[in-house]
């Protein structure tokens, strides 16, 4: 396969991890907090959170495409796709989601959910090509546990 016609796969494979990447990963040791919000409305400002995000990440993986340019997959491209594309857009995303106010009684279900966001973002630091190659081993759980709560865009495929 020519080195453009491989970029044209991985740029189609990745426009599906964009989906289910859906909201955020990276570290923290941060709790998140319960408040009198109800489900209702954490779900529509976490919705807004990874559809903000999902757009970002994106553009960013279209400017990184552009730049690439020509270029045949290789492991040093499947690292810089996931330090400059994957992991900052996703730590943005796991920022914002933490700092939103948390049902009463949902805590630990939410920072469940954020927590196999981070478990995401770790297998892909340690396997940059699973990203494009198994997305669903990197991805899966932490899809899994958004859509168990409710969240559509933050689970998204």
């Amino acid at each position: 396969m020519s080195g453009r016609g491989a970029f044209a796969v991985l740029a189609g494979v990745l426009a599906s991890v964009v989906l289910m990447v859906g909201c955020g990963g990276g570290d923290s040791e941060t709790a998140v907090a319960e408040s009198s919000i109800s489900k209702a409305e954490y779900v529509k400002k976490a919705e807004a959170v990874c559809k903000k995000g999902n757009e970002e990440l994106e553009a960013d993986f279209a400017a990184f495409v552009r730049k690439a340019g020509n270029a045949k997959p290789t492991d040093a491209l499947y690292t810089s796709l996931f330090e400059e594309v994957v992991e900052p857009n996703v730590s943005a995303e796991l920022e914002a989601l933490r700092e939103l106010d948390v049902p009463e009684g949902d805590a630990d279900k939410v920072e469940e959910m954020l927590a196999a966001r981070e478990e995401s973002i770790a297998l892909a630091e340690e396997e940059p090509k699973a990203i494009i190659q198994d997305s669903e081993k990197v991805f899966g759980s932490s899809t899994k546990t958004a859509k168990a709560y409710g969240l559509k865009a933050c689970a998204s495929r």
